[in-house]
Order: C-alpha cells, then structure tokens, then sequence
C-alpha cells in the first residue's frame, strides 16, 4: 500500500470514529486522528505534511492524553520534512526526554543539527558575499575621477 492509500484509509477511520462518536471511544478517535497525522507527515506532498504539523498542534488531536514520544517524534519528522530544522529539533529534543535511547529520535535530532550547521555556514557565505560587493561598490564610488 502506498501512502495515499495509507492517508485515505486513515481518513475514513477518522471519519467513522467521528460519524460514530456516541460509540466510539475518545481513545480510538485520537488514535485515528494521530494514525492519520503520521501518514500525512510522512507524505511526499508538502500541503499534507503542513496538514500533519496543524494536526499535531491542535489540542483536540489528543485529547486527555499525554503526548508521546511518538506523538513529539512525528511533529519532528514533519517539521524536518518541511526544512523547518530548529522546530524538528525542538521537538525531537521532546521526544528524547521521554525515551532518550531511542534511536530514531537521536539520528533526527543529529541530522536536524547538521542542517542547521549547514544552514547557517550557507546564510555567512551569502553575507560574506553581500558584504564583498557592497565594499567593492564603496571602492568604485570613492576613487577619484579625473
């Protein structure tokens, strides 16, 4: 099964929780919601990964429960899915503090650190070279004219 099958099979779990919510239980709703957010996050769409971060976020996702380390674990993934390395590592770093020899939750927030280390040498390369021309111009416009 692909993952848009995954997504629409997730779907209409949720939507027969919610169609049946005099008999269904809280526990089995949150738990079609989150099932639904994590193949959304491991969507290649990025308008579905989008939809898994606003998922997770919303309160109603979980209900009275706690969140897990799985629940903090795939907000990471989507959040690094979307180049969002500093939220993936803040919420990796959540997930680390449930389970901190979970596997998984370390190579993300190992791979979100290189990302970001990687970023910010990119953003001082274009400085660096915005800098280079402003001083060249400034060189230019000060020499003398004859």
């Amino acid at each position: 099964m692909d993952n848009s099958e995954t997504i629409e099979v997730c779907q209409k779990q949720l939507e027969a929780c919610i169609a049946n919510s005099n008999n269904t239980s809280d526990d089995a709703r949150v738990n079609a919601s989150f099932q639904l957010a994590w193949a959304l996050a491991h969507s290649h769409s990025s308008a579905d990964v989008e939809l898994a971060i606003r998922m997770l976020e919303d309160p109603r996702t979980l209900g009275n429960k706690a969140p897990t380390r799985e629940y903090h674990y795939t907000l990471a993934a989507a959040h690094y899915r979307l180049n969002d390395y500093l939220a993936c590592r803040s919420a990796v770093n959540k997930a680390l503090e449930i389970s901190p020899s979970c596997h998984q939750s370390l190579e993300l927030r190992d791979a979100a650190v290189e990302a970001i280390a990687r970023d910010g040498l990119i953003g001082l390369g274009v400085i660096a070279g915005g800098v280079a021309v402003v001083g060249t111009l400034i060189a230019a416009l000060a020499k003398p004219r004859r």
